[in-house]
C-alpha cells in the first residue's frame, strides 16, 4: 500500500483543484507506475498521465548507465551493476515526480 502514501503526497503538494495530472515514475521505485496511476484516479477522479523514468546508476567498478533489475515486485526492487554484479549508487530512477498538474 505505499502507492496510496505516495498518492496522499502528490495530493497535499498539488492541492485538489487539479483535474490533470502527469507524473514521472522511476524504474526503480518500489512500486510500478500503472499502481500509483490508478491509486491517484480512484482517489481523486483526476485524469492522470504516468511516463517510466529509466534509471541511471554509477557504480565503483566504472560502469554508468541503466541498472540490471533482477526482480520488481510490489515493496521492493533488487538491482545491480550489470557489469560487475555489485549494489550500483543510484543516480535517477527511484522516485516519484510531478511534471505537471493542470
Amino acid at each position: 500500500m505505499h502507492e496510496i502514501n505516495v498518492a496522499k503526497r502528490i495530493i497535499e503538494k498539488v492541492g485538489e483543484n487539479v483535474k490533470t495530472i502527469k507524473i514521472s515514475v522511476g524504474e526503480l521505485c518500489e512500486f510500478f507506475p500503472n499502481e500509483i496511476k490508478e491509486t491517484l484516479e480512484r482517489m481523486t477522479g483526476w485524469d492522470v498521465g504516468v511516463v517510466e523514468e529509466k534509471s541511471l546508476v554509477e557504480c565503483s567498478c566504472g560502469y554508468r548507465g541503466r541498472a540490471k533489475i533482477i526482480e520488481k515486485e510490489h515493496g521492493f526492487v533488487l538491482f545491480t551493476c550489470p557489469k560487475c554484479g555489485r549494489r550500483p549508487k543510484v543516480i535517477k530512477g527511484n522516485s516519484v515526480r510531478i511534471l505537471e498538474a493542470r
